[in-house]
């Protein structure tokens, strides 16, 4: 728990050049392959930060395909600015970089919210 919190703690210091992130999700990620390379990348459900655009949905040729939330008023918003579908988007473009056989590793997501049903199941696409 101390260690999540201090990787989110930090990343909402430092993700807009020391000004403090005061609303939304920061998450960040770390992706260590087989080879022993580490990628590590940081996001937050805002519109600036390390990955200011949102991903491009797996229906419009994009990695994952996010969910919609269904508001109190019975409204649906799809979530497709969350952090974690962000770094999820981000792993799987810079794997799809790499061959086959080193596209496999151990990845390491801490987020300081809890993860929504979209980003849960964007998370089993991965």
């Amino acid at each position: 728990m101390g260690m999540r919190l201090g990787v989110v703690q930090m990343l909402r210091l430092t993700a807009l050049g020391g000004k403090p992130i005061r609303k939304g999700n920061v998450a960040s990620g770390s992706l260590e392959l087989r080879d022993g390379t580490k990628i590590l990348q940081q996001a937050t459900s805002r519109g600036k930060g390390p990955i200011p655009q949102k991903p491009v949905k797996k229906s419009d040729g994009g990695n994952f395909e996010p969910d919609y939330h269904v508001n109190s008023d019975g409204s649906k918003r799809i979530m497709e600015s969350d952090a974690e579908y962000k770094l999820l988007d981000y792993y799987a473009t810079e794997l799809k970089k790499l061959p086959k056989d080193k596209q496999k590793g151990i990845l390491d997501l801490y987020t300081e919210m809890s993860m929504c049903d979209s980003c849960k199941k964007v998370r089993k696409q991965f």
